[in-house]
């Protein structure tokens, strides 16, 4: 059984997830004319130690997620255009400066491409670092920037669940 044509039959969605789960590394990914393509990146920065993620404890839905998406008009080969770019410029990040500068241009884009909040205006202004959000929008996990002691102003809020970026990548 091909899990993507699975996944496109039932659930919906990009395949993503399929893609990760199949790769042992970093991987960039898109669908060209319904067709996934992955490419394996070295994604192993020097500001490793500056990257956290969070648990947000706020499972999105999904198929929610991907029906208000296909439903939002508006130029989407432009849009898609201007955030692949943005993707492989944040993995070929080499500075954590570059790194926070090209999170929030993506966190920007996609924010008003679903016309809604981006999630540290939400519930972080306060936090000096970065916050990205990953999966469906607000969901599972984001991506926070920092140093060490940073952690500790999500733990602070609530969100217990605080793993270093070495101990959530294989």
């Amino acid at each position: 059984v091909d899990p993507y044509l699975l996944l496109w039959n039932t659930f919906g969605g990009s395949g993503y997830d399929i893609a990760c789960a199949r790769h042992n590394s970093a991987i960039l990914y898109h669908l060209q004319k319904q067709e996934p393509r992955v490419t394996e990146i070295d994604f192993n920065p020097s500001f490793a130690s500056s990257l956290f993620f969070v648990y947000l404890n706020r499972k999105q839905d999904s198929r929610e997620a991907i029906a208000a998406y296909r439903k939002k008009q508006g130029n989407k080969p432009d849009l898609v255009q201007k955030i692949s770019s943005l993707t492989r410029a944040i993995a070929a990040s080499k500075q954590l400066e570059e790194f926070e500068v090209l999170l929030l241009q993506h966190e920007k884009l996609i924010s008003e491409a679903l016309e809604m909040p981006a999630i540290k205006e939400t519930y972080f202004p306060d936090f000096e670092g970065i916050v990205k959000s990953l999966g469906a929008w607000g969901g599972d996990f984001v991506l926070a920037t920092g140093p060490e002691k940073a952690q500790e102003y999500f733990r602070k809020k609530g969100y217990t669940t605080v793993i270093p970026y070495s101990d959530m990548i294989l």
